[in-house]
């Protein structure tokens, strides 16, 4: 008899990578598992050392002092403060614990590879946002009123029929972004608390301005997986100095024969990932019953 198929919990991790993704997100450092190293059987109560799973992590760390994340590698946890948000996923239902688990290995896995690939990150940073944006907004609306929100000068340009045909044929481009600014929208965080003041440059109470700068972002994003376009180049370089900054500075960008307005290049990846990890935490908190802890 062949076999249906059933991955809708599928992950593709172990208990300990679960763990080690989850962390990463809810203290804002990087952190992958080696594997098991003890293992606790009826002959072994306290334990016994097993290294046949092991594998020590190989963090990419780049020569010199520019970071695309700076100031990640001097943060420290506290893990005995007895808070833990990962205390509280036995509370979840199954497909939000699911949904959680998958969105923090993508955070982690884009944290880790940060300094080595900062293309890759944008990909997964965003693609962490987006599996908790479709488990957290299951709702559906008209089409055409989500192309004419996601492309309004694009819809200025057709009359009603072509309009109609042409929500309809990229209904599925619009409802993913629309759902990935509104999550942005409703969990977004403050600003990023290591970001000296003289180096801030954005509001980010300002909602509309902070709409504006993901939907270029997810553009970018969008334009990378389906036309292979590279993410602007200022977007992929180190930080210029040793603390970050929250955007490039600068009245336009150039490399080679290409060149960026201040527009195209609406975050700094530093700011983007605090971005990423404040909307995931305020998620996850939201889920939470309110009469745990």
């Amino acid at each position: 008899m062949r076999w249906p198929t059933r991955d809708s919990p599928w992950i593709g991790l172990s208990i300990d990578e679960e763990i080690s993704s989850l962390l990463s997100l809810e203290f804002g450092i990087r952190l992958a598992s080696a594997g098991w190293v003890r293992i606790f059987d009826e002959d072994s109560p306290e334990g016994r050392a097993s290294y046949m799973d092991y594998q020590e992590p190989v963090l990419p760390v780049p020569s010199g002092w520019r970071r695309c994340l700076p100031e990640w590698q001097k943060r420290r946890p506290n893990i005995e403060d007895g808070n833990l948000l990962l205390s509280t996923l036995h509370t979840l239902d199954r497909r939000s614990a699911v949904a959680l688990v998958r969105a923090a290995r993508d955070f982690a896995k884009a944290v880790w590879i940060a300094e080595s690939d900062s293309e890759l990150t944008w990909l997964l940073l965003v693609s962490a946002i987006e599996v908790a944006a479709e488990h957290w907004d299951s709702t559906s609306s008209d089409p055409q009123e989500e192309f004419e929100r996601s492309f309004p000068k694009i819809a200025s340009r057709f009359d009603a029929d072509d309009l109609r045909f042409i929500s309809h044929e990229m209904r599925h481009l619009t409802r993913s972004q629309r759902k990935f600014l509104k999550f942005c929208g409703n969990f977004l965080p403050g600003p990023p608390l290591d970001v000296p003041e003289e180096h801030r440059t954005l509001d980010w109470s300002h909602l509309d301005d902070m709409i504006v700068r993901l939907r270029t972002i997810y553009s970018h994003r969008s334009a990378r997986l389906h036309g292979s376009v590279t993410f602007p180049n200022p977007m992929l370089r180190p930080e210029p100095f040793e603390l970050p900054l929250e955007k490039p500075l600068g009245e336009g960008f150039a490399s080679g024969f290409n060149q960026w307005s201040p527009d195209d290049v609406p975050l700094s990846l530093h700011s983007f990932t605090h971005l990423t990890r404040g909307v995931l935490l305020n998620w996850w908190r939201n889920m939470v019953p309110l009469d745990v802890g």
